[in-house]
């Protein structure tokens, strides 16, 4: 590896999560340096190597244009996409976690003028969804201890230490 080269992880919709070399990426005439920026859909070509794989061609297909102008939808966006790179291994290939994952930055790229706390809801219900497939849904239709039916009306506790929730009795 050379000065310029820069080793990025990339998730994508076939191979899940990958380490690759891009090189000569820090130049600033670099071909490639533009591509290879956060909130960006690319499509690659990839050659494989020893150790890591060299990318050798990039295309944007879809960026995230309110992202980058937006603190709050920005700090949104890095913390799904460092959810995605901490629960993942790599070469988990799942491309319901890429659809996921790619949705959820599209709609939040559209919430630039929605209040703060709807996009919080989107990244909540983006953590629920992303657990479900990655195996580890917390149980919300009934009580994790003692299996009775939720009722609407009532109030109930979560319990992360049992993974869902609990009634009133149970609490």
């Amino acid at each position: 590896m050379r000065e310029a080269d820069r080793i990025i992880t990339i998730f994508t919709s076939t191979l899940g999560k990958v380490r690759a070399v891009a090189k000569g990426v820090r130049k600033t005439t670099s071909k490639l340096g533009g591509h290879l920026e956060f909130f960006n859909v690319l499509e690659l070509e990839l050659a494989e190597g020893r150790n890591l794989a060299t990318i050798t061609a990039a295309r944007t297909i879809f960026n995230f244009p309110n992202l980058r102008t937006d603190l709050n939808s920005t700090s949104l966006a890095y913390y799904l996409i460092e959810l995605v790179d901490k629960l993942t291994p790599e070469e988990h290939r799942d491309t319901r976690i890429f659809n996921l994952l790619v949705a959820t930055l599209k709609n939040l790229d559209g919430q630039r003028n929605k209040a703060i706390l709807e996009r919080l809801l989107l990244v909540q219900s983006f953590k629920i969804k992303l657990l479900g497939l990655l195996g580890f849904a917390p149980q919300l239709t009934k009580c994790v201890q003692c299996h009775r039916s939720l009722i609407a009306q009532e109030h109930y506790y979560f319990s992360n230490l049992l993974g869902g929730i609990l009634c009133f009795q149970c609490k």
